[in-house]
């Protein structure tokens, strides 16, 4: 295969190169972008299952505190009233939300005392060591002389629960425990109520679910979130993962959004690539048929444009007639005049203030101005052959500047060296083109500047040729 077979296959398979090459960058960018919100909502999930660890430790401990400082109290102060206790109990029910009830357990492991009675009746008077995993938790509180929890249990009043006890120790003989009920879903409703919200939270002691707060989403399997919150001697495992709405919330469809106009972008791109390729292949097709067009146009037509060329010379000349005399008339006739009252008005006025001699000055200007204007007009209008003779590029360029009016805040300087041959040229024409580029130049220069002429020879293999350089270089204001 050779170059140009090589160059037809590459031109035919451009787009569908150019497409599937923007639809693989806007896939990885998908995946980046997927990556990164993955990335945002594994850590919020991490944050929000950490912070869930945190209140529940927090606030159960509040609760067996408040147990354990009711045991001191017994402890310094000795054995209180019942009516005191009471009311010492009754305030501690008020207050943390989740009490089922509040007992004293005497050293035999019975129940002396209960705040409140009503619902906990058939605890009056309960030997609590009849079941192994209060028995259990009683001996370690009693050994560590610290507080212990129960698992979950079934409570004689009804229900599943979880017990406290908080040992009290009177003159260092054990005298008993300060205990508090809970009802795990209601205790822990309570204390979950606005932790997590839009979460599925699960807490299992032992094998055995104690509280469940929403439905199972499918996004457990991969965004569930599980700790160990080890709670005086229990260990809880928690269980977190977001529901639908929620994850929804956390992710965003603007990666699918992107993706879906990448493709878009992808197929547009290749169908402006097949679009252009065939515009192409049209605009040279048309080229050569205009080139075909145009050679026929150029040998059928080459006598017409000559007995146009002679119609519009005798138009213009024509018009010119006719302008000659009104121009010259109208025009330059005032003009005139007004040029010699502006010189009668400087004889007069020569001691007049600057602000005049100014606005003077700015009449004759404008004056000058509507002279060259006039003057271009008629050799716009004119035309005649060139009527060349020898000229040397140092006259050429001094008689086009001695005809232009420069600044003084415009520095100039002519560079032409008297070494270059004489110019066979019309003076008039050519003298009126560097007169326009001098003008033009200086023009551009409103704040001053340096204006730089030069010439220069060029040879060429058949005849030499004259260039000429013109510089205009702004100064600063």
């Amino acid at each position: 295969m050779n170059h140009d077979d090589r160059k037809k296959l590459l031109t035919r398979w451009l787009p569908l190169l150019v497409g599937i090459g923007v639809a693989a960058l806007s896939l990885i960018q998908w995946r980046v972008l997927d990556a990164l919100e993955d990335a945002h909502v594994e850590r919020t999930i991490q944050s929000d299952a950490e912070k869930l660890e945190g209140e529940i430790s927090a606030r159960v401990k509040m609760q067996a505190q408040s147990l354990v400082r009711m045991a001191r109290r017994w402890e310094i102060q000795g054995k209180p009233t019942r009516e005191a206790w009471e009311e010492d109990a009754r305030l501690y029910f008020e207050h943390f939300p989740g009490f089922q009830g509040i007992t004293w357990v005497d050293d035999s492991y019975r129940i002396g005392w209960i705040n409140p009675l009503k619902g906990n009746e058939a605890a009056e008077g309960l030997y609590l060591g009849f079941e192994k995993r209060r028995l259990r938790a009683m001996e370690e509180a009693r050994r560590l002389r610290e507080a212990r929890i129960t698992p979950p249990i079934e409570l004689v009043q009804g229900g599943k629960g979880i017990i406290i006890f908080a040992p009290i120790f009177t003159g260092g003989r054990f005298t008993g425990f300060i205990d508090g009920v809970f009802r795990t879903q209601v205790f822990l409703g309570s204390m979950l109520g606005n932790i997590a919200p839009g979460y599925f939270v699960s807490i299992s002691c032992e094998g055995e679910e104690i509280y469940r707060r929403g439905e199972v989403a499918e996004s457990a399997a991969k965004w569930g979130r599980e700790r160990t919150v080890t709670l005086y001697g229990v260990d809880w495992r928690v269980r977190l993962a977001p529901t639908r709405s929620l994850l929804a919330g956390m992710r965003s469809d603007a990666d699918e959004a992107m993706l879906a106009a990448g493709f878009a972008m992808a197929l547009i791109f290749g169908l402006t690539v097949r679009f252009a390729q065939n515009a192409r292949r049209a605009e040279e097709e048309i080229r050569r048929l205009n080139a075909e067009l145009e050679t026929k146009v150029e040998e059928r037509t080459r006598e017409l444009i000559e007995a146009q060329e002679q119609l519009v010379r005798r138009e213009k000349l024509s018009i010119l007639g006719q302008l000659s005399g009104s121009v010259g008339h109208e025009l330059r006739n005032p003009l005139g005049v007004m040029s010699n009252a502006v010189y009668f008005l400087r004889m007069v006025l020569a001691d007049a203030d600057e602000t005049t001699k100014e606005y003077l000055e700015i009449i004759m200007k404008e004056i000058d101005n509507s002279q060259r204007i006039i003057t271009d007009l008629l050799d716009f209008a004119r035309t005649r052959a060139p009527q060349t003779r020898m000229v040397t590029a140092g006259e050429l360029v001094e008689q086009s500047l001695g005809r232009c009016t420069i600044p003084e805040c415009v520095a100039l300087r002519s560079e032409v060296p008297e070494t270059l041959p004489p110019l066979r040229i019309d003076p008039l024409q050519m003298g009126q083109v560097l007169q326009n580029l001098i003008t033009n130049a200086v023009q551009a220069m409103p704040n001053g500047g340096a204006l730089r002429v030069s010439a220069r020879r060029v040879l060429s293999s058949e005849f030499g040729v004259l260039s000429s350089n013109l510089e205009a270089e702004t100064l600063d204001p």
